[in-house]
Parts: C-alpha cells; structure tokens; sequence
C-alpha cells in the first residue's frame, strides 16, 4: 500500500488536548475545586524500619481538625496495582501503617480548612517508634540474620511466610541451557548493577475525594487506571462498586509511576468518609520521592555463541530491588526474562528471578517496566561477543534478530507466540 493511500499513518494531527495544555486552561487533579473542601496532608515516618508504638493527635485535634491513624482505617492488606487474579496476588499494603517499612510511610494524616492550618497540624502529632534495623541492599537482605522486613504477606485469601526478605521467585527454562554452554565455541559473561531511579514526573500525586449521601465516593486522582482504583477502593473500605465513581483527570506526566493506585488515594478517601466532607490531598516533592522508584537490580548475565556468531544460549539470574512493597514484582520477574529474549533468537535459556523486600522506596513502572535493565545488560555483552568473534556488532545483531516467522516472547513467558 502506498503512503498515499493512508488515512492516518504518516499525517499530522493536533492534540485535542493540545490548545487546553499550551494556554494554561487543562485542569489536572490540584485544579478540581469543591464547596467545603478541606485541606488533607500526611505524615510520614523519619525513619526506614520501625514500629508505631503510639501516636498522640489530642494537639492536632484540639486545633479543630480531622485526624486519622491506623486505627481509623480498615487493616485490610492490599497491592496497588492489579495485574492478576485475587487468587495469587501479593498483598502487603495497608492504608496507613503501624509498622513504617520505607522513610516517608504514612502513619497519620490530617484534613483541615486551610492549607496552613493542615500543615500545622500534621506537625502537633507526636508519634513514638522503636526504631529497627534498616537494610537498604538487596543482596543483603537475603542474608541469613538479615532485618526481617515482613513476617508474613498475603497471597491471594492465604497468610503466608516470608522468608529472607524474598517476595517472590520465578524460574524459566527453555531448551538444554547446559549443553549450549558445553558447545559453544565462545561464551561471555557479566554482572550489571542497575541503581533504583526517582520518575521526577512533572505533576507529584494529587486526590480530591467527596463522600456521597448515599455512602459512595467520587474521586478525582493521579492515576492512570482508574478501574483499578475502583476497584481497590471498595475492596478497602468496603463500598459497593456501584457507589464509587472514579473520574478521569489529566495528568501532568507519569513515566509508569501511577500505574498503580498511588498511596495517598486511599488516604484522602478515609479522611473524606470521617470527616463527611470533600478532601483535597497533594504530595510535596520529597513525599513523592519516598513513594515510587523503578527497579533497581543485579543481574548475572552469560551468553554463548557459535564461531559463525548463531547464539545458542543465555543464563541469567536477576535480583530485583522491590523495595518496602510488592508492587506488580512477580510480573516483573516475568517481563524480564521476556526482555532476554525480545530481540534475539536463543533457542537455550535458563533463568532465576528473584524480588526482595528493603527498606527503600517501592519500586514500580517506569518506561518499559524491565526493558531498560535487561536490555542494558544483554547490549553490553552482544558488544563483547562480536569482539571476541572478531565481527562487526550491527551485523552480529541482524544475524540473530528475532524475524517474521520466529519465536517472540514479548513482555515474558505468558505471552509468547509466533510472530
């Protein structure tokens, strides 16, 4: 078909958001104004590990304020975002917390008439920890001794334990990883250390709830699934789904860090429904920092190839730093091994996952959700092979790029076809 002939591909059209955007006029969630809105704003653990031995709100209260701690909020466990069925969802969250896992977790929140006087109040609550060990390294915290971050999480309906600071474990196999080693005519290896990375997303989170007479919510957030935040809410608080109303809002740039149910959402709902008026929450910039990272990793990378530069195989063990939540970490693990593969054909390969608590912000989406970690790490060594093959890198690439006709994992093993 000639460009010609097409309606849409190779044309120029305007934003329909475009004018709204340029001209200051697009109202993102900071921008949603309602009669008697009160002012929310959270406060946040100092410190990485700790127990909430007690929280005194007598000052903040006194000031006329709605207050709310962990014994105001359901303790219902929860993942921000689902990805899964109920069944094998990994559940370690909760509204507000008694036990901070990160620096920033919110243990109490306060919604009053001005911003000012929130931002007062939050200040006047005194709240005693027991300070715990923090370990902020992966490898680390699956040492024997290391700090215990969880006891135990739920997965699915079920409590389980959770040993060695582990969250969960993935293993892929395909074809005979170890004889492709054992026959190869070249083989290189590596470890690559990939920091956890800050999104640094124009607009930080934001939620506007009102409670409704009928006991529903309207709200108005930072997300970019609001099904998922339906869903998540009445689950929470108990509310019919009927009874929730989620409003899509522009949003001021993401990267992948509300692909999730961002953590004050709830928060600004559970100040709404006590206080029975509309609430009006946004983070500060450092608050925002503590919430979401994408995933730092190690990853143990080996690739073989024939002297005519075929690859015959790829080993990789990967130890994703998830941080103090399990967000979305068991696709995650998926997705990478998916990545290994998305662009060169390895008929062998053998692969070990593995996602671990720490107590550093939680890690989440980010601008390909694995791909730029993986992917690092398989270019670098592509690079080495072709210099011990003595060939040149681009055409080493075209030799074994994944083509129409061949095996193409995608994003992981669930979705592998033929393409």
């Amino acid at each position: 078909m000639k460009q010609a002939e097409l309606d849409q591909v190779g044309k120029d059209f305007a934003r329909s958001d475009g004018v709204a955007r340029v001209t200051g006029r697009e109202q993102y969630t900071v921008d949603v104004t309602l009669p008697r809105v009160l002012h929310g704003r959270i406060l946040g653990s100092p410190h990485a590990h700790a127990i909430v031995k007690s929280i005194d709100t007598s000052a903040a209260e006194a000031m006329g304020v709605t207050c709310i701690t962990f014994a105001d909020v359901p303790h219902v466990r929860y993942n921000e975002r689902i990805i899964t069925i109920p069944p094998v969802l990994h559940k370690d969250h909760t509204v507000l917390a008694d036990k901070v896992r990160r620096m920033g977790e919110a243990v109490a929140a306060v919604a009053a008439e001005t911003e000012e006087l929130a931002e007062r109040a939050v200040r006047a609550i005194r709240v005693e920890y027991e300070v715990l060990p923090a370990v902020t390294d992966a490898r680390e915290a699956m040492k024997r001794g290391a700090p215990a971050i969880y006891d135990t999480v739920m997965w699915g309906e079920d409590e389980i334990p959770i040993e060695s600071n582990v969250a969960c474990e993935r293993e892929v196999g395909e074809g005979d990883a170890e004889a492709a080693f054992a026959e190869a005519d070249v083989t290189v290896e590596g470890t690559f250390r990939l920091p956890k990375v800050y999104h640094a997303q124009m607009e930080t989170k934001s939620c506007v709830a009102r409670p409704e007479p009928d006991g529903g919510l309207t709200v108005w957030p930072t997300t970019q699934s609001i099904h998922n935040v339906r869903i998540l809410l009445g689950e929470i608080f108990g509310i019919p789904l009927s009874k929730i109303d989620v409003r899509r809002v522009p949003i001021g740039g993401t990267f992948g860090s509300s692909i999730q149910m961002n953590s004050p959402i709830p928060i600004c709902a559970a100040l709404a429904l006590k206080s029975g008026r509309p609430v009006k929450l946004t983070t500060v910039r450092e608050e925002d920092a503590h919430d979401h990272t994408r995933y730092g990793c190690e990853i143990e990378l080996k690739l073989s190839a024939k002297r005519d530069g075929t690859l015959t195989g790829a080993e990789m063990d990967l130890v994703a730093d998830i941080g103090a939540h399990n967000i979305q970490a068991y696709s995650y693990l998926g997705v990478s091994v998916g990545w290994l593969v998305s662009l060169y054909k390895i008929p062998n390969v053998r692969y070990r996952g593995s996602a671990v608590y720490t107590n550093k912000a939680p890690s989440c989406a980010m601008q390909g959700f694995g791909n730029p970690q993986v992917t690092f790490a398989v270019e670098q060594l592509i690079d080495e092979l072709a210099d011990k093959l003595g060939v040149d890198p681009i055409e080493l690439r075209v030799k074994n790029y994944v083509g129409l006709g061949d095996t193409f994992w995608g994003q992981g093993p669930l979705v592998k076809s033929i393409v």
